[in-house]
């Protein structure tokens, strides 16, 4: 993995090449995953922490672009294969902004599953979406934070999505290093989130007992 960014710290990039099985899990696959990613901070460098607690005296701005390929991450790739397994790429557009009290964060996602291997199946298709936003009543110690994120774990099937939204209240004694985080909100699904695959729903809150 490598990575750099100019002198003002205005832009940047980091790409890798991974085993794809995540940390301290022993390779599962012949397939590597790759990754890449550049970002534009045009006022300055931006923290990549929620929230408005580290924020300083001047807003901050950030854009970004990022996309992978090779083998699935980790959880997605068929159990028992490990030649040719089935391909995933995706990609997703980034934005985020704070200052002293208005953060706020967004991000778009579209990913692809090949399913070839072992059994040949139609490509699958997935988007996902998130964006929040959140004010410092008290900065830079109280702020309220709202949430929405949505799923479709396969695009080719209607009314299958999941969706969320929840309503965020944090304390910061010493910002993100010390602090109180609590939320509340509702997660809903489709009518047919039921007849998603197993690949679609890999990763989704599943259908069942709830809290």
């Amino acid at each position: 993995m490598f990575g750099g960014f100019n002198a003002r710290r205005t832009f940047g990039y980091q790409a890798g090449v991974f085993n794809g099985s995540g940390e301290t899990t022993a390779q599962s696959w012949q397939t590597p995953l790759w990754a890449a990613r550049v970002y534009a901070d045009p006022l300055g460098p931006y923290s990549l922490a929620e929230g408005s607690a580290d924020a300083g005296r001047k807003p901050a701005l950030h854009v970004g672009f990022a996309v992978r390929g090779g083998a699935p991450i980790r959880g997605r790739a068929t159990p028992g294969v490990v030649q040719n397994v089935d391909g995933e790429t995706a990609a997703d557009v980034e934005f985020a902004f704070k200052a002293p009290r208005v953060s706020a964060t967004a991000e778009y996602f579209r990913m692809s599953d090949t399913q070839q291997n072992p059994v040949a199946l139609p490509d699958l298709h997935s988007t996902g979406v998130h964006a929040q936003i959140g004010y410092m009543i008290v900065p830079p110690r109280v702020e309220v934070a709202v949430r929405y994120a949505k799923v479709e774990g396969d695009t080719s099937l209607d009314d299958a999505a999941v969706d969320e939204w929840r309503a965020v209240l944090g304390y910061f004694w010493r910002a993100h290093n010390i602090k109180l985080q609590t939320d509340a909100g509702r997660v809903g699904y489709g009518a047919n989130f039921g007849r998603l695959s197993l690949r679609a729903r890999t990763g989704l809150p599943d259908l069942g007992n709830r809290l």
